[in-house]
């Protein structure tokens, strides 16, 4: 075996502590990423929370748009309705719109809130 036994001995030791070396670095190194996305995920939780409170807080507000323009729509149903009826019984359109006025004034303000509804709503987007 001689001295190039030795050699090659000491060529493999050499190479087994650059392993060891290079495993222990590669160990440290998946530390490092283990502990930059335990902090990663420890600053994004916060902001996920508030993205999901943001969202739920739009959600109900557009669910509320949709309950007014229901609302709107069923009030302006019944006043075509009561408008029929009236014409029906013979009443001038004078009649019928002196009649209906109020209620036309009520669907006009509740027109116009549920147009600022909308804006305030999906005016961010």
């Amino acid at each position: 075996m001689g001295s190039d036994g030795v050699g090659l001995l000491g060529e493999a030791a050499t190479r087994a502590v650059r392993d060891a070396e290079d495993v222990d670095a590669a160990q440290r190194k998946r530390a490092a990423v283990e502990k930059g996305c335990r902090d990663l995920e420890d600053k994004v939780k916060p902001l996920l929370v508030a993205v999901e409170s943001r969202s739920a807080r739009v959600a109900g507000q557009v669910r509320e748009v949709l309950e007014r323009a229901k609302a709107l729509q069923a009030r302006h149903a019944k006043q075509l309705s009561d408008r029929v009826d009236l014409v029906k019984k013979g009443s001038t359109m004078g009649e019928v719109s002196r009649k209906l006025a109020p209620g036309q004034d009520a669907l006009d303000a509740a027109r116009r809130d549920l147009k600022n509804a909308i804006e305030t709503v999906f005016g961010a987007y």
